[in-house]
């Protein structure tokens, strides 16, 4: 998942040394950043279709966004192909990441 390790080395503020040293070998996913903040930080993402698509996406990886866009401080938005000059909301995202792990 080179993306991710492109996001988590570009986090703002970013990791302390021993979080990152200790925090990104294989599987770690983040989780920390997401949910062991007292209070958790809110995040929102909008993710377009076509990241979603992309062969490096596997089915665990859509379960793992949904998972991750059931916590109460996240929000994950889906930017569709079609022409829509606004991302879906977030039931409707959830519906669509459903469905692509159907396919």
């Amino acid at each position: 998942m080179w993306y991710a390790r492109a996001l988590i080395e570009n986090r703002l503020p970013p990791l302390d040394e021993d979080t990152w040293r200790h925090g990104s070998g294989p599987g770690w996913r983040g989780k920390a950043i997401l949910t062991d903040r007292k209070p958790p930080g809110a995040f929102s993402f909008v993710v377009y279709e076509a990241v979603l698509r992309a062969p490096q996406v596997d089915t665990e990886q859509l379960h793992r966004l949904l998972e991750v866009a059931r916590l109460r401080n996240v929000m994950v938005q889906v930017l569709p192909f079609d022409l829509r000059a606004q991302a879906l909301s977030l039931a409707e995202s959830a519906r669509f990441i459903e469905r692509m792990v159907d396919e």
